[in-house]
Parts: C-alpha cells; structure tokens; sequence
C-alpha cells in the first residue's frame, strides 16, 4: 500500500536529489554608435561571435574588434569591447601644377606626406603636414 500521508517523505541514499538550474546561453545586444563617425557589423550576436567597428566617412584609425562572450547567460548583454579612435582626415592641400599630390590627398590628423615633382617637372619636395589636433 501506498503511503499518502503528505507529511512523509521518500528518501534515497544519500538525501534527496541536487538540482540545479540549467542556464540558457543568451545572444548580445547590437552595438549602437554614432553612424557618422563608425561603420559596423555588430547587429545582435551569439555567444561567442565577434564583430568590426572601423572608422567612417572623413574619419580615420586602427578598426577595432567586439564581442559577445562564449558563455553569456545574460539576455540583450552589452558587447564587450572599445570603440576605436578615430580622427578626422585633412582636406586635400590646393593642387600645385606639376606636384604629385596624391600622397597628402586624404592624410589623418597628425600624418605627414612628401609632395614631389611628376616625371619631366624639377624641383625640391615639400613635406604636408596634417595638424595633430585637426577638426577639418
């Protein structure tokens, strides 16, 4: 016969059974950035998966790299990583007839290029500069 007595309760060897909740791994949030400065891939990832933010438009720098972690429990968890610095390029100089300008056509702020003559023109290289704290 059954015992239906609620106050007792079945043992087994060694106490009851241990249980313990099993985690879901969660997917990450997108990355929101401002879309004038960076361009990016990083939509929602899983767990895991990784992501580039590179520098846009008139912007330049060293792309940089985000995560969602492998083991992430936490639902719409931010990504994990640094926005890369991205500064802004210069405008190109004023063309000088018989220059190669193309060197200092898009220089980042702090860069220097060597302007020379074209083939069949003589004459000294000048060195452009791009101001270290430039905001063209």
């Amino acid at each position: 016969p059954e015992n239906r007595d609620p106050a007792v309760t079945p043992t087994a060897p060694g106490g009851p059974p241990i249980c313990i909740p099993v985690l879901r791994l969660q997917q990450c949030a997108g990355l929101v950035v401002d879309q004038g400065r960076y361009k990016t891939n990083c939509g929602a990832l899983q767990p895991g998966a990784s992501c580039t933010v590179e520098c846009a438009g008139a912007f330049f720098g060293v792309p940089s790299r985000y995560h969602c972690p492998a083991q992430n429990t936490v639902a719409q968890a931010p990504l994990q990583g640094e926005l890369p610095r991205c500064t802004v390029a210069c405008s190109a100089p004023t063309a000088v007839p018989g220059a190669d300008m193309a060197p200092a056509a898009r220089l980042a702020a702090g860069a220097r290029a060597q302007i020379q003559c074209k083939p069949g023109y003589a004459g000294e290289a000048r060195v452009y500069t791009c101001g270290a704290n430039n905001s063209d």
